[in-house]
């Protein structure tokens, strides 16, 4: 019985939905207590980014000092100082952006994961004994995981990658409007392609996971009731079962490849052929007087970056929404009803100890007595 529900449950995909969004909004209350490091975090984030933009701006200003064309007035040693500069104060910003995040997901996630643990040790008996232990533990250890992992990394980076996207675009349209409407222009071919390969590979990834949390219940079964599995020589059904379970993960994780594979090789023909096809643009711009040196590796710099954002939101897309289904199955546990509050156990009284000790004493006295 509780195996049909549990598969029920894993089959579920992965969307994206406003009820989803809202549903894990519960778990945010937990980032209030540190919404100060939470502030301080975004803000350097974002200062940073824009950091990483002014100084890939500067490796094209080399050429334009070397042709006697520059377009602020240093030398090249005043230049590759500032850029020096510029990445040291780069680098402090990063320290304390990781480490910022670092303290919310550390300690928000610790909060939740004692009121998971206590929501769940005040649920009714029943309804424990119909789940697999196997569950519930990944819900405490590898949903909550998942959660913390976003917090920490995968919302820090994606919303850089999107600065950083509209930075490079504002850059090249107001410096190179020409060069940057055919590179725009290759943008819609890979904005369906990523929505196509993604949705296909977010929904192979959740069942192999699903199918790994399968085997993972299946071993901790197993092992639990091993004087049982033994007793009944049922060693080999164990091994069918978990070994079922695993092909199915490899399954899932092949198809899953299939469609990076696709994805990679689409990325890699269109991005990089409409890159070659600008910079032999940019070439000619460059022949013809209209451009110089510096521009032209400015361009293919910020291009490359712009590149490189619309791929890692990709990946990152795909890390919130899995993150958003564990945060879900969270708080469904979160919200159900115990038994009772066990925020703060009533202790023994010492005078109802105390009584019982008189009560021992009063009964001891008959045998004193007759002895």
């Amino acid at each position: 019985m509780s195996a049909n529900k549990s598969e029920g449950k894993t089959n579920e995909k992965p969307k994206f939905s406003k009820e989803k969004l809202h549903k894990n909004g519960y778990i945010f209350r937990y980032l209030i207590p540190y919404r100060v490091q939470f502030i301080l975090g975004l803000l350097v984030l974002s200062a940073g980014s824009i950091l990483f933009l002014v100084i890939m701006k500067l490796p094209g200003e080399v050429f334009n000092i070397l042709d006697r064309n520059p377009t602020y007035p240093m030398n090249l040693n005043q230049l590759f100082l500032s850029i020096l500069l510029l990445l040291a104060f780069q680098s402090i910003l990063s320290y304390f952006r990781i480490r910022l995040f670092a303290i919310v997901s550390e300690k928000s996630m610790a909060s939740l994961r004692k009121d998971l643990f206590k929501n769940m040790v005040s649920l009714p008996i029943p309804w424990i004994e119909d789940q697999r232990v196997g569950e519930l533990t990944s819900r405490i250890t590898n949903d909550v995981t998942q959660i913390q992992g976003a917090l920490a990394t995968t919302v820090a980076e994606f919303l850089r990658q999107i600065i950083i996207l509209v930075g490079g675009i504002i850059f090249i349209v107001f410096a190179m409007p020409r060069l940057a409407l055919i590179m725009l222009g290759t943008f819609p071919l890979v904005v369906f392609a990523a929505m196509y390969f993604g949705k296909h590979i977010r929904k192979f990834t959740k069942e192999r996971q699903d199918e790994l949390a399968q085997t993972n219940v299946v071993v901790e079964e197993t092992m639990q009731n091993i004087r049982t599995v033994k007793a009944f020589t049922n060693e080999w059904f164990e091994l069918g079962r978990y070994a079922s379970h695993l092909n199915k993960v490899v399954a899932m994780a092949l198809k899953a490849a299939t469609m990076r594979g696709l994805f990679a090789s689409f990325i890699v023909f269109v991005m990089f052929g409409a890159l070659f096809f600008i910079m032999w643009q940019a070439a000619l711009m460059v022949e013809n007087g209209s451009m110089v040196k510096g521009d032209l590796v400015n361009f293919i710099i910020f291009t490359g970056i712009i590149g490189g954002a619309i791929a890692s939101l990709g990946t990152f897309y795909t890390e919130l929404i899995t993150a958003l289904g564990a945060g879900e199955r969270i708080v469904d546990i979160l919200q159900m009803p115990g038994e009772r509050n066990i925020d703060s156990p009533k202790p023994i009284s010492k005078r109802f100890q105390g009584k019982l000790i008189l009560i021992k004493c009063f009964l001891l006295i008959p045998v004193v007595l007759r002895n």
